[in-house]
């Protein structure tokens, strides 16, 4: 890794989940000093790094922790990977399920508002599985970049 890039202060993000019966995979998603996010994964037999790279037009805040899920859609495990980009956008790094990680723009907050910390959970509501992206903005609102299998939505959730 040290070849690479230097890991930025962010901690890491991880998750685990089952592929088969015999199989336990895990992924750790860091941010590079170069703005880059990385993932280390194991392979079954093996720890490997992967340079995820970054957002079209943009870079990784090297301030910013990822949050990961891992989420079924049509029978393939997906991997997200969301992140807070020098644009002030949302991004997500996700694994199509079979051959390929793509890098999505989730938009972000009002013009004069920026994202501080996200966290992301999924969800289960009438049988359907759910994403929730929430993410703590300089207006001191919660902002919530929803996923309900079809689309994304944004809502902004206010103050307490």
């Amino acid at each position: 890794m040290a070849q690479q890039s230097a890991i930025s202060k962010a901690p890491p993000a991880a998750i685990t989940f089952h592929e088969g019966l015999n199989t336990q995979r895990i992924y750790v998603f860091v941010v590079g000093e170069n703005h880059h996010l990385y993932v280390r994964y194991w392979t079954g037999s093996e720890w490997a790094w992967r340079d995820q790279g970054t957002p079209p037009g943009t870079t990784v805040d090297p301030d910013s922790q990822p949050a990961v899920i891992t989420y079924v859609q049509g029978g393939k495990q997906r991997i997200y990977a969301f992140v807070r980009a020098a644009d002030h956008h949302l991004y997500v790094n996700y694994w199509n399920g079979t051959s390929q990680w793509i890098w999505a723009d989730r938009g972000g907050p009002p013009a004069s508002v920026t994202f501080g910390e996200i966290a992301a959970i999924t969800f289960s509501k009438l049988r359907k599985r759910h994403i929730y992206v929430f993410a703590t903005c300089t207006d001191k609102h919660v902002r919530l970049n929803h996923f309900d299998g079809v689309s994304w939505t944004w809502s902004d959730l206010g103050t307490p």
